[in-house]
């Protein structure tokens, strides 16, 4: 038996911590009175590294456009 810590963020149980389970475990989740504001930062820190700010200088209506250009098929009569 192990326990750890982690975040219920309305949806899913988060693990703040490292866990050994076997996939498909048996858990019991207890909810403590005290809410917690944020997870800690390094918890954050390598999915937080995959982001990045978004830099182009067509309009969204350009984008939109060059999306539903390039993700199309030729010979396909597909009305968006």
């Amino acid at each position: 038996m192990q326990s750890i810590r982690g975040i219920y963020n309305g949806t899913m149980v988060v693990p703040l911590e490292q866990t050994h389970a076997k996939p498909n475990s048996k858990v019991i989740i207890t909810f403590l009175d005290e809410p917690v504001e944020r997870p800690r930062p390094e918890s954050d820190r390598g999915f937080l590294a995959l982001f990045g700010t978004w830099e182009d200088s067509r309009s969204a209506d350009e984008i939109v456009q060059d999306i539903y250009e390039t993700r199309t098929q030729p010979g396909r009569d597909v009305d968006l």
